[in-house]
């Protein structure tokens, strides 16, 4: 509370120069700015598409502090996105989060330009390279096709500009913060063909200190923890072409590099072997144990790890990182026009990346493994790499009163992820060796463990078509969606051994939409939808019974009613939607048929579980005078495992008392995991004029974030948060300047946190936010 009340005191401070801003601004008609969007494969206002989106422009990016899909969630009514490290990004729309965060496929699809992503250390490529970001809500299976289950985000690059363009940008702030940008855009054979050239490089330390003491103070070199805890280097370089090859012929092209490193956040690992938890007593467990952890979740150890100096706050092995990871992407899209109402559009995509890492597995880094002395416990996941391409050719139709589009997709995945479990040498000197398809290279280790080594391939293809219908006094429209896809995938699941069996299985799905808007007038509609969304099958390693090897797609069906509104002379934006989401055959974990005597089997994932969602979303933006603007954003989801749900993992452990949680692991009721029920975000800007022709912008954000619970048995949970931001920036012709602030009441907060069960215990970590940052932008445009 102290944090909202000091949130409403800063923009309130804000708003204090309100009358003095008024008497001298002169007098206008400014409007919001209008923002065209493709969630349906064709451009389309904002206000105009009967579906719940929430897009950003450039500029806006910039002046929130953005630098990827966190600050995207920030400012989204429903959509929460956790790094989890950085390697296990997971984006949730609409609080459809599921179970295991490292699988392949997701609830929440991420392109760019239309694109598919197909590996979570992929989807966050920053902003450096974006025009825009769209963030498409409800099942966009339809059009989007594979895993956009709970809805779609799509980075749209920006385009070479008409005339030579240049951009440099560069930021210095606290903890080590160094950003450099150039660009360079314009034509280069007249109308013919434009060009655009980007390099981008961003880098921080991190701001919580690391104190685990460095052996001899070695430079572990570019993979490591080095400095503070938590920074980050990432790099993009990105080339874009136009080409109007003919007056009916177009042609975009798009090549990027991504390079991302991140060291990974503090954690705090609450672990039932260290007797840290707190709940559900076992007196037969390893000699008496509480299984579990009920409450909040600590944020900093109480007391310290044994063997730590007094002061110790955080501390990480400096061999240990979160993610390296590259990822190389090329796009082509070609367009021919017909006529004014036929046209052909041919899309490919292509992109290559690989990743690895190297995460401390041990609760306590200053004093070693709890089980095996002074070793280090060290997680290489995730590592690996993936191939994706697709080719996608449809024909598209507007006339009027009809409208349409017919398409034929194909996709492949080719993935290997590999999985090594170690005992490093404690306290070694010595960098770790890591391959994204060898794994970890340790001769001075005493255990290395190959646990993963699977290579899965996906074939997709779909058939797509969309029909609108628009009735003469246009107030009416009617809109019919639809996609058969079909898709097979195989897995290798131990590629290290030759006379391991293949698994090869295949899944069809059929997922319409069906829309219907009415204009009140030319500036409100009312619209309602209802969706069919699904997400990918897969196979389970180890079963009893052949009849568990392969577990369908998820599916769901979505209806939504919503109004978008611009009021006051185009002064107020206004959009609002409810929806209700029916979530069958979800993929949970169960137990396998057969189990042998004396065996202690493994969860396995099955089609047994179910959810039901049903939530309110607000977002909108008013310009209250030409020098003073809100934006707000706000959403309530009530996401729940349906009756029928058990988790057979917590079954299986036999870890649950049958008070403080049903020993059967039934979680029928309970909240789904890692997704918030509430989030608020408030923005507040003013902006004007001094001594001719300067100009000033200032700008406050408040975000807010509920709880989210760690676990499918809503036991432990990750608090709430509110966060501040403030931006202030002077411009005078090419150059502006820019302030900023970052986390402004300096709040220690936990960010997301995950939850392992296994046979040999139970453990809970929580990850840290960024402590307060600043700095100071300078940008110069030509």
């Amino acid at each position: 509370m102290v944090v909202i009340r000091g949130s409403v005191l800063v923009l309130a401070t804000l708003a204090a120069g309100i009358a003095v801003a008024q008497s001298s601004a002169a007098p206008g008609a400014r409007m919001i700015e209008e923002i065209t969007v493709t969630a349906r494969k064709t451009e389309e206002t904002l206000q105009d598409v009967p579906i719940a989106v929430s897009a950003f422009s450039r500029l806006e990016m910039d002046r929130r502090g953005f630098r990827g899909l966190e600050g995207v969630a920030l400012a989204t009514p429903g959509l929460s996105f956790e790094d989890y490290s950085g390697g296990f990004g997971v984006p949730v729309i609409r609080g459809g989060s599921q179970l295991r965060i490292q699988d392949l496929d997701g609830t929440t699809s991420v392109y760019l330009d239309g694109i598919y992503l197909a590996r979570q250390y992929a989807i966050d490529v920053g902003i450096a390279a974006l025009d825009r970001i769209e963030v498409v809500k409800g099942p966009q299976s339809a059009l989007f096709g594979r895993n956009a289950f709970m809805g779609a985000i799509n980075y749209v690059s920006a385009r070479p500009a008409d005339e030579l363009s240049l951009q440099f940008t560069g930021t210095i702030g606290s903890d080590e913060r160094y950003d450099l940008l150039g660009e360079i855009s314009g034509p280069i054979a007249g109308e013919r063909l434009r060009g655009r050239l980007l390099v981008a490089h961003s880098e921080f330390d991190g701001t919580f200190p690391n104190d685990f003491e460095v052996v001899d103070n070695r430079d572990y070199g570019r993979r490591g923890t080095t400095g503070n805890i938590g920074g980050f280097e990432t790099r993009t370089v990105g080339i874009n072409l136009d080409s109007q090859l003919t007056d009916a012929l177009s042609l975009e092209l798009n090549y990027y590099n991504f390079r991302r490193f991140e060291e990974g956040p503090p954690a705090v690992r609450t672990e039932a072997a260290f007797g840290d938890t707190n709940c559900s007593f076992d007196p037969n467990f390893l000699g008496g144990q509480n299984r579990f952890y009920c409450g909040e979740i600590p944020q900093r150890f109480t007391p310290l790890p044994g063997g730590a100096p007094a002061g110790t706050r955080y501390a990480v092995d400096p061999r240990a990182f979160a993610m390296d990871a590259k990822t190389d992407f090329v796009s082509a899209t070609a367009r021919y026009e017909f006529n004014d109402s036929w046209s052909a559009v041919y899309q490919f995509g292509y992109s290559d990346s690989e990743v690895v890492s190297a995460g401390s597995d041990d609760r306590d880094p200053v004093r070693g493994s709890a089980f095996i002395g002074p070793v280090m416990g060290v997680n290489v996941t995730p590592a690996g790499t993936n191939k994706y391409r697709s080719h996608e050719l449809r024909v598209e139709y507007d006339q009027g009163q009809w409208s349409g589009l017919m398409g034929v997709f194909t996709g492949k995945i080719d993935d290997f992820d590999l999985f090594d479990f170690a005992f490093a040498p404690f306290r070694d000197p010595e960098p770790f060796n890591i391959s994204p398809t060898q794994g970890l290279t340790c001769p001075d280790c005493p255990l290395v463990l190959p646990l993963t080594r699977a290579a899965t391939e996906v074939d997709t293809r779909a058939v797509f078509a969309r029909v609108g219908w628009e009735s003469a006094d246009s107030r009416w429209r009617l809109g019919v969606e639809a996609r058969y896809q079909d898709e097979e995938k195989k897995l290798d699941p131990a590629t290290l051994n030759p006379a391991s069996p293949r698994f090869r299985d295949s899944w069809k799905t059929f997922t319409p939409r069906f829309t219907v808007d009415y204009r009140l007038n030319d500036d409100q509609m009312l619209y309602s939808s209802l969706a069919r969304g699904a997400k990918s099958g897969g196979f389970n390693n180890t079963v009893f019974d052949e009849s568990q090897r392969a577990f369908a797609p998820d599916k769901n069906w979505t209806f939504e009613v919503g109004s978008k509104n611009s009021l006051l002379d185009g002064r107020l934006r206004l959009n609002a939607a409810v929806y209700y989401t029916d979530w069958d055959d979800l993929q949970i974990n169960s137990s396998p048929i057969g189990i042998p005597p004396g065996v202690t089997p493994p969860a396995i994932v099955d089609n047994t579980g179910g959810a039901t969602i049903w939530g309110a979303e607000l977002d909108g933006t008013w310009l209250v005078t030409d020098m003073l603007s809100f934006d707000y954003a706000a959403s309530y989801t009530k996401a729940e495992y349906s009756s029928n749900s058990v988790s057979s993992r917590i079954g299986l452990l036999g870890a649950c008392d049958g008070i403080v949680c049903p020993a059967d692991g039934n979680i029928g009721g309970n909240q789904l995991q890692r997704q918030p029920k509430f989030q608020m975000s408030l923005g507040m800007a003013l902006e004007g004029s001094v001594a001719g022709d300067w100009n000033w912008y200032a700008r406050g954000d408040v975000n807010h974030q509920s709880k989210q619970y760690m676990d499918e048995l809503n036991l432990a949970w990750v608090p709430d948060r509110t966060l501040v931001n403030l931006r202030f920036e002077l411009n005078r012709g090419p150059v502006t300047a820019s302030l900023w602030v970052k986390n402004l009441f300096d709040e220690e907060y936990g960010a997301n946190g995950f939850f392992i069960a296994t046979p040999f215990g139970t453990a809970y970590t929580t990850l840290l936010g960024d402590l307060r940052t600043y700095g100071l932008t300078l940008t110069y445009r030509l």
